[in-house]
């Protein structure tokens, strides 16, 4: 027996009762660390282990660069960023200008880019393919009112609906966590690796 719900065929008993948590509240699987909510508890997880460990706990080190994982997997698709744009023998038959050092890489954007059909916003057209983002974007259109919280640094006056939505602003426009970044490809400099 299965249920079919939210596009989804749901076998196990298990993901038919966290689903129906999500429907009831759609942040049932929300990082208590840095408030991001994801659609089911193994993508939590996943997170968690990706992006919470402690330092003491990254046991994997990158022989090319200071970056340290908790799991061995995550180092060896690192690596694949060492590898320069010009060996990067995997291409992409849809965006020819997408090259990838291991055809694992190849499937996982295919998967992530191409397999499903993107979510497209009712209100304002915007395309976002990840589920988890569209609902929030969807719900930030929904909520009532104008923006309620003001940018926290002097001088800025933009206002946002969600607390999700400053704490990016700020990381974006207001600290210098995120480098400036040059495109391989066209030689481009980029404030941020979401603009590049």
């Amino acid at each position: 027996p299965y249920i079919r719900c939210c596009n989804r065929k749901l076998v196990r008993r298990q993901d038919i009762v966290h689903h129906a948590y999500r429907h009831d509240n759609p942040e049932f699987f929300k990082c208590k660390e840095c408030q991001k909510v994801f659609t089911e508890k193994a993508t939590l997880s996943r997170h968690m282990i990706e992006a919470h460990t402690p330092e003491e706990e990254l046991n994997f080190h990158c022989d090319r660069c200071p970056k340290r994982f908790a799991l061995r997997k995550k180092l060896e698709i690192h690596k694949n960023s060492h590898v320069p744009m010009a060996e990067r023998t995997f291409i992409c038959n849809q965006c020819p200008n997408s090259r990838f050092a291991s055809n694992a890489l190849l499937k996982i954007h295919i998967c992530m880019r191409h397999r499903h059909e993107p979510n497209i916003c009712h209100v304002c057209a915007k395309v976002i393919r990840d589920k988890a983002s569209f609902e929030k974007h969807v719900r930030a259109h929904l909520d009532e009112g104008a923006p309620k919280i003001k940018c926290t640094v002097d001088d800025c006056d933009h206002w946002f609906k969600h607390d999700h939505y400053l704490r990016r602003h700020i990381r974006r426009m207001h600290t210098n966590e995120e480098k400036a970044i040059s495109c391989e490809i066209c030689g481009g400099v980029y404030k941020n690796k979401c603009s590049l």
